[in-house]
């Protein structure tokens, strides 16, 4: 049973029915009530597609990638018609694992396995936009490459960016031109805003760990922020 589309209707795809001994129904023109059960999975689709593309705050264009996604959780998701299993369990006789499903939209950092430079970061900052068919990976988007890689050394932050410094490090790159004033203004800004963002996301001690163990990683302390950018500055 499919609709009227040009897709369904051609030479081509009535030769591979006929080979393949299926007999194609067509639905009455303007009436979707007649494949009830496709039409509302492709709506539960693309509704689950338009939420991750707001959540990702990524175009429209990318209407594909986030369709897909959505059928690859919609598939390890259980439901009635199934008695409370899932697709993926019917098919493979094995329940899904969704142990490592993370929340789509959230920022990522990616192992740069071929740095550009010996003292260049050692990671590309990315968006979790879905999960790889063919390997335990994760597909990330790389919003100033333009184009999306599969990778499985990943930190997430479901909960928001990693904190103020980077934004700070940024700010020193953009504004070398600020007086020591204007500097400790923009600064101030920033750690405002991410007051405001940690409150607004409810940060768990959780990720306050996360961030200090970053540091302690990297072997770096700022004992005084406001020295160290006036020093930086000059």
């Amino acid at each position: 049973m499919s609709d009227n589309g040009g897709e369904f209707i051609n030479t081509e795809f009535d030769n591979f029915l006929k080979t393949n001994g299926i007999e194609c129904r067509l639905t009455a023109p303007y009436c979707p009530e007649q494949s009830g059960i496709a039409e509302s999975k492709n709506r539960s689709l693309v509704e689950t597609a338009c939420c991750l593309l707001s959540k990702a705050k990524l175009p429209l264009n990318m209407w594909a990638e986030a369709v897909n996604t959505a059928n690859y959780m919609r598939n390890r998701c259980p439901t009635k018609a199934l008695s409370g299993k899932t697709s993926y369990e019917l098919f493979n006789e094995i329940v899904p694992n969704v142990s490592y499903f993370k929340t789509c939209g959230c920022t990522a950092y990616c192992l740069d396995n071929k740095p550009s430079h010996k003292f260049s970061a050692r990671s590309k900052k990315g968006i979790l936009f879905g999960y790889s068919e063919n390997s335990k990976a994760f597909r990330i988007y790389l919003p100033d490459e333009k184009r999306f890689i599969i990778s499985r050394n990943i930190k997430f932050f479901e909960n928001g960016n990693i904190n103020s410094s980077i934004d700070i490090g940024e700010l020193f790159i953009r504004n070398k031109n600020l007086s020591d004033s204007q500097m400790e203004q923009e600064i101030a800004e920033i750690h405002t805003q991410n007051d405001v963002t940690e409150e607004n996301h409810n940060k768990s001690s959780v990720d306050v760990t996360q961030e200090s163990n970053i540091y302690s990683s990297c072997n770096f302390y700022v004992s005084n922020l406001m020295l160290y950018v006036r020093v930086h500055h000059e």
